[in-house]
């Protein structure tokens, strides 16, 4: 009878493992071979094998806390045999969960109960785990391991995952190096996938056309189950070549296709996109469309970036409510960016005090990154408002700001604020110094707008000289 049971649960294992190799390329397939395994199980009066193919079937339907009571009802009275599969499965499951502490518990578990007829796929499982930590080095070394287990039947996922590890280590060349691994193994049940990451790496790498062409072999092949992910990336990587049209036509096929998971984040890409052609009033449609989808999870970027639209249409009471949204949506991460460009509506309104109130705001919010181009433009507003001391100051603090990349623009008003002074001396000395970092940019205009300034004060110093004036 013992041996009865133990052929009986050898050919369950089989079966649920053949079950779960379609897991990655066809969910529909394999949750029939799960059904079917079911009913093979209940006509053998298996009950926990049967359940455990049922919380394998509730995991394909993402019913993730469903599948963890039912695992955790059989861990209560499993059989000798099973124990492995199940603290496997229950990591698995924590993991879709995004729990990746208590999925590398229960992989260890796994191995703990020295019944864990897949190692290799466990330390697979486990680095992704730890990947999903951040903990990159540890997750490479799981691969590692994986990769070593005799009887490992998933090498080429196993390099896919770790070309993912070193992508997020930032170490690009050595992430397509075992993304082409993967594809060269002859035994990576997703090449399709390798070729999308391996996409994303050159992307990462601003090697826009190769990104191009690794996404479109993705696409092209029959068993890529995710293509609306390889549209978007390829519409992401057409748009950073400043190729609006083609990155608008890839986001669109990306909402038209099966695996577009995202919608709302391609409709705001895509509204950038419009943005960045200077057509606003699609662009605003675009991050509607986005706002409207339900379970959309950044609101907040699609309200921001709907603000900058209205400002570029000079409809600023309009960009100024779609800023406030913005800031009163929960996890929004980008409020100092909010309160600057509401302040450079306020400005446009000429409402002075309210625009040096936001950029104040957004110079006190933490991790706020242009600090130097509000404090400029505070400078601009303070300068309206005809309090030149005031501005300068502005002026000074933007050029003291490292990382600050418009010092000709600051020096330029500056000067302006120093002529409305009539301290002409001090405005030529500013212009001066605008046109030498106009010139060091490249920007040869402005460069000869400030040097005309210059010659300009210049002339009228010398006349007021003549008439008896007074130069500041």
């Amino acid at each position: 009878m013992c041996d009865e049971y133990q052929d009986v649960t050898s050919q369950f294992t089989q079966r649920f493992w053949e079950a779960r190799k379609l897991w990655r390329t066809n969910r529909a397939a394999a949750r029939a071979k799960l059904e079917e395994l079911r009913d093979w199980t209940n006509q053998r009066s298996l009950a926990q094998e049967s359940r455990l193919a049922e919380a394998a079937i509730l995991e394909i339907d993402e019913q993730y806390d469903e599948a963890v009571e039912v695992l955790g009802n059989i861990l209560s009275e499993v059989k000798d045999g099973l124990e492995g599969l199940i603290w496997f499965r229950l990591g698995s499951v924590h993991a879709h969960q995004k729990e990746h502490s208590r999925a590398i518990e229960c992989y260890q578990k796994a191995f703990d109960t020295g019944r864990c007829d897949t190692p290799g796929r466990a330390y697979n499982n486990m680095g992704v785990a730890y990947a999903g930590k951040k903990e990159y080095e540890r997750a490479i070394e799981c691969f590692k391991q994986a990769l070593d287990t005799e009887g490992f039947d998933l090498p080429g996922m196993a390099h896919d995952n770790m070309g993912n590890a070193y992508a997020g280590k930032k170490e690009y060349d050595r992430a397509i190096e075992y993304y082409q691994r993967a594809i060269d193994t002859g035994r990576c049940n997703t090449p399709a996938r390798s070729y999308s990451n391996m996409g994303l790496a050159y992307a990462s790498k601003k090697e826009y056309d190769r990104a191009i062409e690794c996404y479109q072999t993705a696409i092209e092949s029959e068993e890529y189950d995710t293509p609306g992910r390889a549209y978007y990336n390829m519409g992401f990587t057409y748009a950073n070549k400043k190729e609006y049209d083609r990155a608008i036509d890839c986001y669109q096929k990306a909402l038209e296709s099966e695996g577009c998971d995202t919608p709302g984040l391609v409709y705001v890409n895509m509204g950038l996109a419009y943005a960045d052609k200077k057509e606003y009033d699609r662009a605003i449609e675009c991050y509607q469309k986005a706002l409207n989808i339900e379970g959309f999870d950044t609101p907040g970027g699609a309200y921001y970036n709907m603000g900058l639209a209205y400002g570029n249409k000079k409809e600023y009471d309009r960009a100024i409510e779609c800023y406030q949204k913005a800031l009163d949506t929960e996890g929004f991460d980008m409020p100092g960016e909010a309160y600057y460009s509401m302040g450079l509506a306020y400005a446009d309104k000429k409402e002075y005090d309210r625009a040096i109130e936001c950029y104040q705001k957004a110079l006190d919010t933490e991790g706020y990154d242009t600090p130097g181009d509000a404090y400029c433009n505070m400078g601009l507003a303070y300068a309206d408002k005809k309090e030149y001391d005031r501005a300068i100051e502005c002026y000074q603090q933007a050029l003291d700001t490292e990382g600050f990349d418009m010092p000709g623009g600051a020096y330029f008003n500056m000067g302006n604020a120093y002529a409305d002074k009539k301290e002409y001396d001090r405005a030529i000395e500013c212009w001066k110094k605008a046109a030498n970092e106009f010139e060091a940019c490249g920007d040869q205009a402005w460069a000869a707008i400030a040097r005309n300034m210059m010659a300009t004060a210049q002339v009228s110093d010398e006349n007021r000289r003549k008439s008896g004036g007074a130069s500041g």
